[in-house]
């Protein structure tokens, strides 16, 4: 019988969802950071529309 995860269901995404810089409870401090920026061009997101906006 293969092993499985002794981490409960959604573990991970919780876990990623809550770390680094651009984790929910940062989100404020950081857009506000960015908007003491100046930046030539800002992509958001690194989907295929950001693709084709980088190409």
């Amino acid at each position: 019988m293969p092993e499985t995860s002794e981490l409960p269901a959604g573990t991970t995404a919780e876990r990623l969802a809550a770390r680094g810089p651009l984790a929910v409870t940062g989100r404020r401090a950081v857009l506000e950071a960015l908007a003491n920026e100046t930046f030539d061009l800002l992509i958001i997101g690194g989907g295929i529309t950001g693709a084709g906006v980088a190409r």
